[in-house]
């Protein structure tokens, strides 16, 4: 997130709080989704080096059972997350297009002369949808990928730390990529906003 997206989160994260613990369940089961990769990964490799190479079919059953149980669990772990989201998502919307059409209502005659129609409609609909967008579906992604780096970081470690100075080594190159970019992207923002 840019800082402006910062701001413009603590501004509205209030309207969260009615919604704090189905939030809070849902930013857990983004958090167990990682997980949930890590373990279908090392059952991949269970299945490669112990039953495959290793001669060892007697574990294939418990392997394949390993497998149908998490893909089952991640199902319905998404379907769940899915659906909360969205009706966490939904009220969120309400909620701001209700206050949004109470702002309105107290707007003199002369302000809505003054404003082009497109414009109201736009921020009631397409402005509104980027905030939730932003408040719900933004938040569980940066769980989801902070979770997942810092996981799998660590299981690299664990398996081959030698390979971790491999993948460390882009990094930097990543890093003075994304600084070049990032003067010419807000430049490119700042124009598109003026042509609107």
């Amino acid at each position: 997130m840019q800082r402006s997206d910062w701001k413009i989160y603590r501004r509205f994260a209030a309207l969260l709080r009615p919604y704090r613990g189905r939030l809070a369940v849902v930013l857990a089961a983004s958090a167990a989704g990682p997980f949930l990769l890590a373990a279908r990964i090392w059952l991949l490799k269970v299945l490669i080096d112990n039953v495959l190479a290793g001669h060892h079919p007697q574990l294939l059953p418990a392997v394949a059972t390993g497998f149908a149980g998490i893909a089952v669990l991640s199902a319905a772990i998404s379907s769940w997350k899915t659906g909360t989201s969205g009706w966490v998502g939904a009220h969120l919307v309400a909620e701001l297009r209700v206050r949004c059409y109470g702002a309105l209502q107290d707007c003199s005659l002369r302000y809505f002369h003054g404003q082009r129609l497109g414009d109201l409609l736009t921020r009631l609909s397409v402005d509104i949808a980027a905030i939730e967008e932003l408040l719900v579906t933004g938040l569980t992604a940066i769980i989801s990928s902070s979770v997942m780096l810092v996981l799998f970081l660590v299981l690299l470690i664990a398996l081959n730390p030698g390979l971790v100075l491999v993948a460390a080594g882009i990094v930097p190159v990543l890093a003075v990529t994304t600084v070049l970019q990032a003067p010419g992207t807000a430049g490119a923002d700042r124009c598109a906003g003026a042509h609107q």
